[in-house]
């Protein structure tokens, strides 16, 4: 990517088309760094100091040698974990057929639920529209036919005295619970 941006003029001058890929591997390590002075006062060499040959043995001039010519460098782990990233796919092809057969079968499912429906709804149209509308045109027009029958009865009994009227009064309650179409030419239902 350094390259890149040195060649190209700078992160600016990037085009959408660039083919820098992500590595498949990649380690990173991320450093620390703490200083120290090494070997401490009270560190003891040893006997020999290989370093400095004409004063023998002298243990502090050995200790200020070492301590500027040379370094103790120590490297370890700052944390014993390591993360990998991983990329796949968001949405496979088994996923894609599961969710295309769902909603396959759910859209069938509601158009013959619907055609069902429909289908119900025309036979029950038809039912009432054959059985039960004439059915109750019917029973008004023999509701309407007691009534007037009724009403000429009693305009029959009005003009008669007021002792029959008692006497056909009686008769018309009996004969209102015993009504049967065939005394009065009523068509049968």
């Amino acid at each position: 990517m350094r390259n890149f941006t040195q060649h190209s003029g700078g992160f600016h001058h990037i085009q959408q088309n660039c083919e820098c890929v992500q590595p498949c591997s990649e380690n990173v390590f991320e450093t620390a760094y703490s200083a120290a002075a090494w070997p401490a006062k009270n560190f003891i060499i040893g006997v020999e100091c290989p370093a400095v040959i004409d004063i023998a043995n002298d243990s502090r001039a050995c200790t200020e040698y070492y301590r500027k010519n040379t370094a103790y460098i120590e490297i370890y782990y700052e944390q014993l974990n390591f993360e990998t990233l991983r990329e796949t796919a968001g949405y496979s092809i088994v996923n894609l057929f599961s969710d295309f057969g769902g909603n396959i079968g759910l859209w069938i499912g509601f158009s013959i639920i619907t055609m069902m429906e429909i289908v119900e709804l025309v036979c029950e149209i038809c039912y009432y529209l054959v059985y039960r509308r004439p059915m109750q045109v019917a029973r008004r027009k023999q509701q309407r036919n007691k009534v007037l029958l009724r009403r000429r009865f009693r305009a029959h009994t009005d003009s008669s005295s007021m002792s029959s009227r008692a006497a056909d009064r009686s008769m018309t309650t009996e004969s209102s619970l015993n009504f049967k179409s065939t005394d009065y030419n009523l068509p049968r239902c």
